[in-house]
């Protein structure tokens, strides 16, 4: 007797057995046993015509299963087997057994939540913009100035992205030179590329750019020496290495050091006499509040 057979003998003994509700499911050479609401679970598999495997809560068993009475054998182990895992109350209730016949192609049903929108690595979802803003100290042609600086960022690909970015001075740094001080300051707008390794809980980012700068003297001469004002367009090249802290999926605190060069360097000369150069070079430390989407 073919495997389907044997099979479908064992189901027709329990449904006749009167046993407890049962939701069986038959398959080519599988049928399983299930007591509503699938506490407990017998999985008869047959292998070969000759026997079968019964399987319940993980220990097994096989039987022989060459004629009828093996088969209803077989059928009323399984149906003791499941009465021993229900509580006494439910196995002593015959209601009809419930019958399902699946195909062997059939699928269960998907369960769980949806996949996550798609993240960068370390789990921080991808933001194309990001603009920051915050207070900036600069070390320039032997001074030191305080800046302001603003930068908004897009990123059309995860890795890489293009800033443009500016600095407007707060304070004016001083320089000291035969006869007198002059007042230093400059204003610079450019734009550079960025690359961007981390941006999980702790941001690394790295780029360099072309920036256009604005310098800016106030002399202040001593007795016998005549101020002047003087102001100077010229272009610095610059490079940045910046982290930080992602405080969520939209604010962050950037905390980045800067070096640039003049192209060429802005001269600062007293009485005709050259005492200092601007950005040769600059340093520049920046911190401030971001916003990515």
């Amino acid at each position: 007797m073919s495997v389907v057979v044997a099979l479908a003998v064992v189901r027709t003994v329990l449904v006749e057995g009167g046993s407890p509700e049962l939701e069986v499911e038959l398959r080519t050479n599988e049928l399983t046993v299930c007591s509503a609401p699938c506490d407990a679970r017998a999985i008869v598999r047959c292998e070969r015509e000759s026997e079968c495997t019964v399987e319940v809560e993980g220990r097994k068993r096989i039987f022989s299963v060459l004629t009828r009475d093996d088969r209803v054998r077989l059928a009323e182990s399984v149906r003791a087997s499941l009465l021993e895992l229900l509580p006494s109350e439910e196995a002593k209730a015959k209601p009809q057994v419930k019958i399902v016949i699946a195909s062997p192609t059939r699928k269960a049903p998907a369960t769980g939540t949806p996949p996550p929108a798609a993240t960068q690595a370390g789990g921080r979802p991808f933001r194309a913009w990001e603009v920051s803003a915050g207070p900036s100290v600069a070390w320039q042609g032997g001074t030191t100035g305080f800046d302001v600086v603003g930068k908004v960022s897009w990123f059309p690909i995860r890795v890489l992205g293009i800033n443009l970015e500016g600095t407007l001075p707060v304070t004016a740094g001083a320089v000291r030179g035969p006869g007198g001080f002059t007042s230093l300051a400059s204003s610079v707008v450019g734009s550079s590329l960025t690359i961007r390794f981390v941006d999980d809980l702790v941001r690394l980012f790295a780029s360099a750019g072309l920036a256009a700068a604005y310098v800016q003297t106030i002399g202040n001469a001593d007795s016998g020496f005549v101020s002047t004002e003087d102001a100077k367009w010229t272009l610095l090249s610059f490079a940045r290495l910046e982290s930080g802290v992602n405080l969520g999926p939209h604010w962050f605190v950037p905390v980045s050091g800067s070096m640039g060069v003049g192209l060429p360097p802005a001269d600062i000369a007293f009485a005709g006499r050259v005492v200092r150069q601007w950005a040769a070079p600059m340093i520049r430390l920046e911190t401030g509040i971001g916003y990515a989407w």
